[in-house]
């Protein structure tokens, strides 16, 4: 029924004959060049599904050995999908064919025949490989699609693309049921697939392919804020570039539009740099003929940043939009699916940084140890941004009232406070609470004890006074506890439930 070579080896060749109908589940029967008897035979695995009835060897990379068998059962059929084509490449140490992988249509097209047309067809991609084509004429109610799969290291697994019928003409009935793409049928120097229907046959041209890489660079490379005048700003110059590359092989003269977009700061709500103030995107459009486009833009960057010291990560993304070739209408390049859309760069912000260096000498004279070293040190300042928040909660005791001449009188007092940091970079905070003690002389507190803050510690105690109280608070006279805490974003603590006596 079919029949097809595969080459594994200058020294090794076989012919590989297709029996769709053996037995109701077809199977293929593979021979050796120049022997007479058979090396291998695949047994098909569902009855009806028509295996063997389309063969086609496979050179991926154009060396001239084949690299993959490819075997058609478009009658297979599973509730999703309609056609099955099983890959198999030849084991050289077990000297036979050996299940590869298998490709499918996509769902919900049980009656497509997906795999009932194959072949190799010439690079489209311009990855240098060979590609593939695979025909399912009965998907769509009978119109038809065409599924492209690109060759290259490894075997393909799914599609690159798509082609229905109703994207070529209308009317088209059973799309796909031939196919052959090894020639250029339209002079445009480019590879065209040729693909049969019922009483029509199409010749769909391939387009260029482009390739286009982005890079940003900034000037200066290191922005240093060394400026203690907090109004004064930085600009920087971004050099952002475009290089494009056609890879596929043909001599057309191209054009292209790039639409790119800068955001700066990308990674941050709160952004440390713009263009124009409040405004850190910017959109610009490059049309180009060559295969380099720059263009220079001023980032803006405040002496004083909330955060100095982390680099600013600036994203760019593009759309590329090719424009019609002279001459040949409707002719567009296309981008390389490999090329990334969108790109993240870093600039690198740098504070002076506080370093004690310490440097120690000594030596000896006839052998004989000197006892005195020499000593230098060196100081360079530092500068850090930091944004600790200290707030009291609203259910805090504000003030409490009792009665003079009364004794034994307890009032319940709860202070509850929120630290958080702001920034980026963990730091150890210190929360220093002063709490009045004693007052004209008289122990404020029922029992001191009961002044107890998890993780806290006394500090030190002022001595009692009368003075005015409030006045006594400003001149620090009270005692005071110390929070230490580590680098968390928010802490907690409470000063809850300390009774206040009057004696």
């Amino acid at each position: 029924y079919t029949m097809e070579s595969f080459i594994a080896s200058p020294s090794l060749g076989f012919y590989i004959v297709g029996a769709p109908r053996y037995q109701h589940r077809g199977r293929i029967v593979v021979f050796v060049e120049r022997v007479a008897n058979h090396k291998q035979i695949i047994e098909g695995t569902q009855v009806g599904s028509y295996f063997g009835s389309v063969l086609c060897s496979f050179d991926f990379n154009k060396d001239g050995t084949s690299d993959v068998l490819l075997v058609g059962a478009p009658m297979y059929h599973s509730p999703n999908h309609g056609g099955l084509v099983t890959m198999y490449t030849f084991n050289i140490r077990k000297r036979e064919f050996v299940l590869a992988g298998q490709l499918r249509g996509i769902d919900r097209q049980p009656y497509s025949r997906f795999g009932a047309s194959i072949s190799e067809v010439a690079d489209l991609n311009g990855d240098r490989f060979m590609d593939l084509a695979v025909g399912a004429p009965l998907e769509n109610n009978n119109q038809g699609s065409v599924y492209i799969f690109n060759g290259g290291p490894s075997l393909p697994i799914t599609f690159s693309q798509r082609i229905e019928a109703a994207q070529v003409s209308r009317g088209l009935q059973y799309f796909g049921h031939s196919l052959h793409g090894v020639m250029d049928m339209s002079g445009d120097e480019l590879p065209d697939l040729t693909v049969g229907s019922l009483g029509r046959v199409l010749v769909l041209r391939s387009r260029p392919v482009i390739s286009v890489q982005t890079t940003m660079t900034f000037t200066p490379d290191i922005i240093k804020m060394d400026n203690n005048d907090c109004n004064a700003k930085k600009q920087v110059k971004i050099k952002v570039c475009f290089i494009l590359t056609k890879i596929t092989a043909d001599q057309l003269d191209i054009q292209s539009v790039i639409t790119y977009n800068l955001l700066l700061d990308s990674v941050r709500t709160q952004f440390r740099a713009f263009f124009k103030p409040n405004e850190r995107n910017l959109t610009a459009t490059i049309n180009t003929k060559t295969n380099f486009e720059c263009r220079d833009h001023i980032m803006t960057i405040p002496e004083c940043p909330e955060d100095s010291l982390n680099s600013i990560g600036n994203e760019v993304n593009f759309q590329f939009s090719g424009l019609s070739v002279n001459k040949l209408i409707g002719l567009k390049p296309i981008l390389d699916p490999r090329s990334s859309t969108k790109r993240f760069f870093q600039k690198l912000c740098m504070n002076p940084i506080t370093i004690l260096l310490c440097c120690y000498f000594s030596h000896s004279e006839n052998g004989e140890r000197v006892t005195k070293d020499s000593f230098h040190s060196e100081e360079i300042s530092v500068k850090f941004a930091v944004n600790i928040q200290v707030k009291k909660v609203e259910d805090s005791t504000n003030d409490v009232n009792f009665t003079v001449g009364k004794n034994n009188m307890k009032k319940f007092v709860e202070h509850c406070y929120e630290v958080e940091n702001f920034g980026l970079r963990e730091i150890p905070v210190n929360v220093t609470i002063k709490i009045p003690v004693e007052l004209g002389g008289k122990p404020v507190w029922s029992d001191q004890n009961t002044l107890v803050i998890p993780n806290c510690t006394v500090s030190e105690e002022g001595p009692s006074s009368n003075v005015d109280f409030v006045e006594k608070l400003r001149k620090d006279q009270t005692l005071v506890r110390h929070r230490r805490g580590g680098g968390g974003t928010l802490k907690k603590f409470n000063l809850k439930e300390v009774q206040l006596k009057r004696s």
